[in-house]
């Protein structure tokens, strides 16, 4: 797996001859023609020797603004799959588990307070999970309904802030 931006680096279209190899946020190579022409070797390479490549973005190879027509005409043959945003079941389950991870157990009654107040992203799930566990720490108990509270508030305080403390 590499970055769009790693797509310059020495070797890369190699890397897919024969097996699988994956960039993540290749949609950020649209516009800029470098990174177009080592993505199309790239795919060049997958399809010539029998290797497969998994590209993932925020947007459709449609509303990409490429600039090479083969890339183009090659990103829309592909196969294209959507992720939405997980379901409520699904999130409690990864907030239990990021939890658990940390070696904290949670009541159901406080992950059913948390659902529908937080961002539904695996990212803001993880970065709960986090803020959970500095300010049950701190406290030395377990996480309670205040606790939650205000993890969650110093978490939308963040977002409004851009601040990453």
């Amino acid at each position: 797996m590499l970055k769009a931006d790693q797509l310059l680096q020495p070797g890369v279209s190699d890397r897919a001859r024969g097996q699988g190899a994956g960039v993540l946020g290749a949609d950020r190579t649209a516009g800029q023609k470098e990174l177009e022409t080592a993505l199309f070797h790239l795919c060049n390479t997958a399809a010539l020797t029998g290797g497969k490549l998994l590209l993932t973005a925020r947007r459709p190879p449609s509303q990409w603004p490429l600039c090479l027509p083969d890339l183009k005409s090659r990103m829309m043959g592909c196969q294209i799959a959507s992720i939405g945003p997980p379901d409520d079941k699904f999130l409690a389950l990864l907030v239990i588990k990021l939890l658990a991870d940390r070696q904290i157990s949670v009541a159901p009654e406080i992950v059913a307070y948390i659902l529908p107040r937080m961002e539904r992203t695996f990212a803001a799930a993880e970065a709960l999970a986090a803020e959970l566990d500095r300010r049950s720490l701190a406290a030395g108990r377990r996480i309670s309904k205040a606790t939650a509270a205000a993890s969650l508030r110093a978490m939308e305080k963040r977002a409004q802030t851009g601040s990453h403390e």
